[in-house]
């Protein structure tokens, strides 16, 4: 982070801790990753791979003639440029009022300013990242009733995962579900009397093995439900809507490999430090993360979301 203010300090006591604190998080992140693994690029700016054709169905004549030229097979993805966000949010410490109140030399304050501006840091950047992928995938135009006794959920989440194979060449590994849409599918009809006997027991991973390619099956809780709220709002509501995604997410951490989406990051773990500075005036020390991040969605055609139809009337 360039130290463009000349009273910005480094907090080395307050990085440490703030890496201690990571953990309290660990759902969110978990599964904000599930949607957009972490690629991290090493900088600030430079170029990320974006698939967007069926690179994997080409044919390309390869017969040529006795010293003949050789055919040369096509990479479709096209190189754009990225600059990472220094998501600017920093938190107060009032030197006149709180610093004389706090005990312990205001360590104690320090920290918990700290983990207020953490928490709020890695919401904004969920929320951020959610509404890039709610806003970037259009809702299948005939799948998602599941509240409806005719429908059959297995075959809509099967076709998905067909229509992504037959647009890229590869088989969806991961779906995510809202919590509202795994009830409205366990409540289905045609899946309890698909199952029958195995409802008490049917989980993600049992549902898994009846789609192509068994992709990972989560059902969202952490950053599906608690969406946060802000002062106009104060009812939470869903980060990522009431519905199923199905996707492919490359497990490999490279800008380069085809996946649905990522966050790209200067740092691996999204935290950079703790930074310290004083108002003009001299009455609030202010403190800074480095938290500079980019979510982008690589190649919608590596997604097909199911949007829940007719939401279930739950007294």
């Amino acid at each position: 982070m360039p130290a463009a203010n000349p009273n910005l300090t480094f907090r080395q006591d307050l990085t440490d801790f703030g890496m201690s604190i990571m953990q309290d998080h660990q759902q969110i992140l978990d599964e904000l990753a599930f949607f957009m693994p972490t690629v991290p690029t090493g900088t600030l700016a430079g170029r990320y791979a974006e698939f967007h054709k069926h690179q994997h169905f080409l044919k390309v004549k390869t017969a040529r003639s006795v010293g003949g030229k050789t055919a040369t097979a096509r990479w479709n993805a096209k190189m754009v440029s990225f600059l990472l966000d220094n998501d600017a949010l920093k938190i107060p410490i009032d030197t006149e009022i709180e610093l004389p109140l706090a005990s312990d030399g205001g360590s104690a304050l320090e920290r918990s300013k700290l983990m207020t501006l953490q928490s709020q840091a890695i919401v904004s950047l969920a929320s951020t990242a959610h509404g890039l992928i709610q806003d970037g995938v259009t809702a299948h135009a005939n799948y998602g009733d599941w509240t409806n006794a005719a429908v059959d959920p297995r075959a809509e989440l099967h076709k998905a995962a067909l229509v992504i194979y037959k647009q890229t060449g590869f088989y969806p590994n991961r779906i995510a579900m809202s919590p509202l849409m795994w009830y409205c599918f366990i409540n289905n009809p045609k899946v309890k009397e698909y199952y029958n006997d195995m409802l008490p027991m049917l989980t993600p991973e049992l549902v898994s093995n009846a789609i192509p390619g068994k992709p990972e099956i989560r059902v969202l809780m952490g950053a599906g439900l608690d969406g946060g709220f802000d002062e106009a709002n104060v009812k939470l509501k869903p980060f990522i809507g009431e519905g199923a995604w199905v996707y492919y997410s490359s497990p490999i951490k490279s800008k380069d490999e085809p996946s649905f989406a990522n966050v790209l990051s200067k740092d691996s773990d999204l935290f950079g430090g703790v930074y310290e500075y004083l108002s003009e005036d001299g009455v609030l020390r202010n403190l800074r993360m480095a938290w500079n991040t980019f979510p982008v969605i690589r190649s919608t055609q590596l997604c097909c979301r199911i949007g829940l139809k007719n939401a279930p009337v739950i007294a």
